[in-house]
């Protein structure tokens, strides 16, 4: 029988929450499958509001973004995420600091992608950009918090 102390457990890792031990990629994974589900019930509210999505190089040739689109986009990138996640618990000296600051990074600059289409009403970019943040604070404060444990 395992005894627990504040901080310790027999092993010597952190016993708060119990996330500690668990391994990074359990915690990026759920975190991910969590950014995945944030990002598929914003798309649903954005569209049953009739929020615009139509993006492209004109107005006449401007195409609607696909039902799950959010989803599926979402998903790339969080396959990404995960494992840049995994390769930081590997690797990093300071793991959670890396990763809070590459993964915030990358979604400040995500945060241009939605303005970068020649057409697209005000209204779907500013959605779209919405969506990077929700999905963001979805996912990389737990696994930061995780991978800051770790060492």
């Amino acid at each position: 029988m395992a005894v627990t102390t504040n901080s310790q457990t027999m092993n010597g890792t952190s016993a708060r929450f119990g996330a500690a031990s668990r391994p990074a990629w359990q915690v990026a994974g759920a975190a991910s499958l969590a950014g995945i589900a944030v990002a598929g019930v914003y798309e649903a509210i954005v569209r049953a509001a009739g929020v615009s999505l139509d993006m492209g190089t004109s107005k006449a040739e401007a195409e609607a973004i696909p039902v799950g689109g959010f989803v599926g986009f979402t998903a790339m990138f969080a396959a990404v995420g995960f494992l840049f996640a995994l390769a930081v618990a590997r690797w990093a000296n300071r793991p959670g600091r890396t990763y809070a600051v590459a993964a915030w990074a990358v979604a400040v600059v995500s945060l241009v992608l939605p303005f970068l289409p020649a057409y697209a009403a005000a209204e779907t970019r500013v959605v779209l950009a919405l969506a990077h943040v929700a999905v963001a604070a979805v996912v990389v404060p737990p696994v930061a918090r995780h991978l800051g444990r770790r060492r």
